[in-house]
C-alpha cells in the first residue's frame, strides 16, 4: 500500500506520541505501507516545524526532529513529479499532495485539511482523515488484505 501524508499529519505526529498521526507513522516505520514523499513536501515540513506556534508544541528534541526528517528522506519513497495538477481550487498549495499521490499511484492521501478532504477521491486516490485511514488499515488487516 502506498500513501501520502499531508504536512499537518506529519506535524501532528510530533505533538503527542499516542496521537492518531503518530500511530500512522509507527505503522510506516514498521513497514506496513510505503510512504511517498517529495522535495516540496519536505521543504514545507521543514518550514512549518520552525513556526513558533509549532515549536511550542513539539515533544521531541531538535536532534530527534532532525533524525525524523532524515528518516523521511532515506526511508520514504522520494518522488519529484514534474507537472503539478491543479485540483484544490480553495488552496492551490495543497495541489502538491494530490500531484504526489497521483504520480506515485498512492491508494490514500491522509490529511486533516478540509480543502483536501473535500476532494474525497481523485484519479484513484482516496483522501481520508488520519482516523479514517487507521480504521481502513485495521479493517484490511483483519480481513487479511494486509499481511
Amino acid at each position: 500500500m502506498r500513501i501520502v501524508l499531508d504536512t499537518n499529519v506529519l506535524i501532528s505526529s510530533l505533538f503527542k506520541r499516542e496521537s492518531t498521526s503518530a500511530q500512522i507513522l509507527s505503522l510506516w516505520r514498521a513497514g506496513e505501507f510505503e510512504l511517498l514523499i517529495s522535495p516540496e513536501v519536505l521543504s514545507e515540513l521543514k518550514r512549518v516545524i520552525e513556526y513558533p506556534r509549532v515549536q511550542r508544541r513539539l515533544i521531541y528534541t531538535e536532534q530527534e526532529i532532525a533524525h525524523f526528517l532524515d528518516l523521511l528522506t532515506m526511508a520514504g519513497t522520494l518522488l519529484s513529479p514534474q507537472d503539478t495538477l491543479t485540483v484544490v481550487k480553495d488552496d492551490p498549495h495543497d495541489d502538491k499532495f494530490v500531484t504526489l499521490a497521483v504520480a506515485g499511484q498512492a491508494e490514500y492521501l491522509v490529511s486533516g485539511d478540509n480543502h483536501l478532504l473535500n476532494v474525497a477521491s481523485i484519479f484513484g486516490v482516496t483522501v481520508v482523515t488520519p482516523r479514517a485511514f487507521l480504521s481502513l488499515w485495521e479493517a484490511q488487516r483483519e480481513s487479511g488484505q494486509i499481511v
